[in-house]
């Protein structure tokens, strides 16, 4: 179970330093009711999508490309990543690092 709050409109009563989204420098009249109930409803597809897909026993490979080109945008990154396997394990030039080492 995951859970997410965040002040859209206004803030809770009762906590002096909290902030609200709307009011986030560059909002201006950008976040309306309307925009923010299509955002909730484009995030509740994509979770619902995301459930169903995760208890697949393995990633497409539109999801392996996905996933390899993020890893690979890492700065930080010390070796590239060449391939995902569909289990989720990497393969790099030193071997393959399974899933359940990352």
């Amino acid at each position: 179970m995951v859970g997410l709050g965040l002040n859209v409109f206004a803030v809770p009563e009762g906590i002096p330093n909290a902030t609200y989204l709307a009011k986030a420098k560059g909002m201006g009249d950008a976040l309306s009711i309307d925009r923010w109930q299509n955002f909730l409803h484009q995030l509740d597809k994509e979770f619902s999508t995301t459930c169903h897909q995760a208890i697949r026993d393995h990633l497409n490979e539109c999801q392996r490309r996905e996933l390899l080109k993020a890893l690979n945008a890492n700065p930080h990154l010390n070796t590239p990543i060449l391939e995902m396997g569909a289990q989720g394990d990497l393969i790099t030039k030193n071997g393959k690092i399974p899933w359940y080492d990352i």
